[in-house]
């Protein structure tokens, strides 16, 4: 008996980490007989198959008959070949930043020959990649161009041709997960009778049925996968599949050294496959093939990062059993610009003899497929296809239960910052399973400057793409919206040079919240009940004070009180591609009661403008509105790089505001010069908000990586003339 492994591919293994190459990677899939897991099949076998393992008879009859089919589905199948079409997508995004961009988008489109003797051929026709992030396109220069084309020469084996009609496992690389249609499965999975599909096929009348099998791992092990099956009821071949693990990875856990030689301020790093699907298509009444793959998943470093993984190919105009086609006949003399490279490629299950055949690089760029206006919107499947696939994976998903007690400390997971209110400040955290999906999150905290413990108490829930937490807590809270002070860049940048000037103050509270996210749309929903106070500054030291003389500023008293009440914060996204229009919008909405009374709110939205090949412009305009008595650390802090450059955040406040921005950027999105001009309006009385004359700024500066770091060098337009010097993330442009 043997225990078959799924297996997750690592391409590019020494560029990027480990753990996210196990969601980059999909270029080199397929399927694969079996291998054993020795270790693993000597342990299951000494002891008996749990009662529970089959649901019913017919469960257990769907998954015996799945097995047996394994090896003769290819019986007669000597060849096919068809037209696919391949895309892949990586982004790059996090909490503190207001969109997402993306790192590489992939396209290209082959004709590919796969013979059951071993040979596989594939003749590329188009390709092209784009990188986003650096402003680079292999449509836009001939250097990204020539790179492309030597990289379709290498001899790999695309997605497809992996696939070998006859195996029963995805293969991706050497990282495993245990195959729900393993001998020994039954141990580590349950197995159910699901939804079954009737189809009457042409000719003869007859009727095809699919049967499908539900598999729910026993315990929470990134090693197993929930699964959807569909089976031909008549010959047992699986002709669907869709797999999710039964969690995510997490390198603290999941990996043999504990992620010990990995920075702490990068952990946790995490990985996340929503979904994989393999669907197949039957040819002659007879042969299920591979037709269309799909997959998404995502990596997370701390709070720093998350990059978004989608990869999908469809093969079309496919032919079986059918002399080569005249796209893969080559004459003697190769024609100036082709290459061919021919290799052996190892496999467990034996050697595959690959041809790669690729015209010149003005050829396959001429006939690159067009790029796509909704980058992560998929093609091979339908959206609704994935969304009830994903729903189904979800509902099979384990209890969290088995996920292991997770205790960190340091600079793990943002525990330790710099601010002048705690100066330095350090915790530690706890994470554990309290039954079914809830879990429990405590976290500890003090500051040297302050010697005031803060606490954190939360039980949430996590679901598809939402959380819902209930918490208790006492903290530090910032009042200015725009600015992440807890951040390890701001409290690096404090520590190192100063400039803080966020308003801090001290809540004591309950709070239920509930937050969404998608590709294009986020959301949170919070109900609150706090008491405020003020906090004073501990601590003036800041590294660059030995330069020039400045100290870290007092921190405003706060109005003290107690406030119940909601918020709700809405951000929304349209497009990633930067040679197509962007648009951009935000809207927080606030009320509370109790000392006083109160409501306020803020909206702001922004378009960014690709004009030509090296020109960009972005107008962003917001506004801010307030009601009742609203307290001090409640109140709008307009300033810094999100709203009003000629400020910094803090350094004044208002009941009322409203602000524009016009920016111009020239050169590839990885390095522009910028140019800027910012408008504010703000009243501290919100009756005067359109009376006074505004404050004006100007400046230029330097935008990397599409507005990932911007450094702008700005001077008021009034009076007193002030030039600032700002460095920060998430730039418009």
């Amino acid at each position: 008996m043997s225990a078959s492994p799924l297996r997750f591919v690592l391409p590019f293994r020494k560029a990027f980490p480990r753990w996210l190459l196990a969601l980059a990677c999909l270029a080199a899939a397929g399927v694969v007989p079996a291998t054993p897991l020795a270790g693993q099949v000597q342990a299951d076998t000494l002891r008996p198959i749990p009662a529970d393992a089959w649901g019913s008879p017919g469960a257990w009859t769907l998954l015996d008959r799945g097995r047996e089919a394994r090896g003769r589905i290819a019986e007669g199948l000597a060849s096919y070949e068809g037209l696919m079409a391949e895309r892949f997508y990586m982004g790059l995004s996090a909490d503190l930043l207001r969109r997402e961009r993306g790192v590489i988008h992939q396209t290209r489109t082959g004709w590919i020959r796969w013979t059951a003797e071993g040979e596989r051929s594939v003749r590329w026709d188009g390709a092209r990649r784009d990188l986003p992030l650096f402003g680079l396109s292999s449509a836009r220069r001939q250097g990204q161009a020539e790179a492309l084309g030597r990289r379709l020469a290498r001899p790999i084996l695309p997605p497809p041709l992996a696939f070998d009609p006859g195996s029963d496992r995805l293969f991706f690389g050497d990282e495993w997960v245990l195959n729900p249609l393993a001998d020994t499965a039954e141990y580590h999975y349950r197995f159910a009778e699901g939804d079954t599909l009737s189809l009457r096929l042409p000719g003869d009348d007859a009727e095809l049925r699919l049967l499908e099998l539900r598999v729910e791992p026993r315990r929470s092990d990134s090693r197993l996968v929930a699964a959807s099956l569909w089976f031909d009821q008549a010959s047992g071949q699986l002709v669907r599949a869709g797999y999710r693990p039964a969690r995510p990875f997490d390198l603290q856990v999941d990996s043999p050294d504990g992620g010990s030689d990995v920075p702490g301020f990068l952990l946790p790093i995490r990985a996340e496959i929503r979904y994989i699907t393999v669907d197949h298509a039957l040819f002659d009444f007879r042969w299920w093939i591979p037709r269309r793959f799909a997959f998404e998943g995502s990596g997370q470093v701390a709070n720093l990062a998350r990059f978004p993984v989608q990869f999908e190919w469809l093969v079309s105009e496919l032919e079986v059993n059918e002399e080569p086609s005249s796209v893969f006949a080559l004459p003697d003399s190769l024609p100036e610009g082709w290459v061919v490279n021919r290799a052996t490629i190892e496999r467990p299950d034996g050697d595959r003899e690959l041809t790669v055949i690729v015209p010149p690089v003005d050829t396959f760029t001429a006939n690159a497929p067009r790029p796509v206006r909704r980058v992560r919107a998929p093609s091979a499947f339908r959206p609704d296809e994935l969304s009830s696939l994903e729903e189904e994976l979800r509902r099979l998903l384990p209890s969290r239960a088995g996920l292991p007690l997770q205790a960190r400390f340091g600079l793990q997971d943002g525990l330790t910052r710099f601010n002048r209110v705690e100066a330095l400040s350090t915790g530690a955290s706890v994470d554990l399973p309290l039954g079914g999906e809830v879990r429990g999150r405590g976290k500890v905290r003090i500051g040297v400057g302050d010697l005031e413990p803060g606490a954190e108490l939360a039980l949430y829930r996590e679901g598809q793409a939402s959380r819902l937490e209930v918490e208790a807590y006492r903290r530090l809270a910032s009042s200015a919206e725009w600015e992440r002070p807890f951040t390890f860049s701001r409290s690096l940048g404090t520590l190192l040079w100063g400039g803080e000037r966020t308003p801090f103050y001290r809540t004591t509270g309950l709070g239920l919240a509930r937050t969404t996210g998608s590709t294009t749309l986020r959301s949170e929903a919070r109900l609150f009940a706090e008491e405020h106070r003020s906090a004073r500054r501990t601590t003036s030291f800041h590294l660059g004070r030995a330069l020039y003389g400045d100290t870290l500023p007092l921190n405003p008293p706060a109005d003290r009180g107690r406030w119940a009440g909601g918020e709700l914060f809405v951000g929304w996204q349209n497009g990633v591609d930067p040679w197509r229009v962007q648009l951009l919008a935000e809207s927080r909405l606030e009320g509370a009661g109790g000392t006083t009374s109160y409501a306020r709110g803020w909206a702001s939205g922004a378009v960014r403008v690709p004009v030509g090949p090296t020109w960009s412009f972005a107008l962003e305009g917001g506004l801010g509105q307030s009601a009742g008595d609203v307290p001090v650390q409640r109140r709008f802090y307009p300033g810094g790089p999100r709203v009003f450059r000629g400020a910094r955040t803090g350094e004044s406040s208002a009941e009322a505001f409203w602000f524009g921005r016009l920016e111009g950027a020239r050169g590839p999105a990885g390095a522009r010069i910028t140019g800027f001009v910012d408008v504010l309006g703000a009243a501290d009385r919100r009756d005067d908000l359109f009376r006074g004359s505004p404050e004006w700024a100007a400046g230029g500066g330097l935008s990397l990586l599409d507005g990932l770091l911007r450094i702008d060098l700005v001077r008021t337009l009034g009076d007193d003339g002030r030039v600032r010097l700002f460095a920060y993330l998430d730039g418009l442009l």
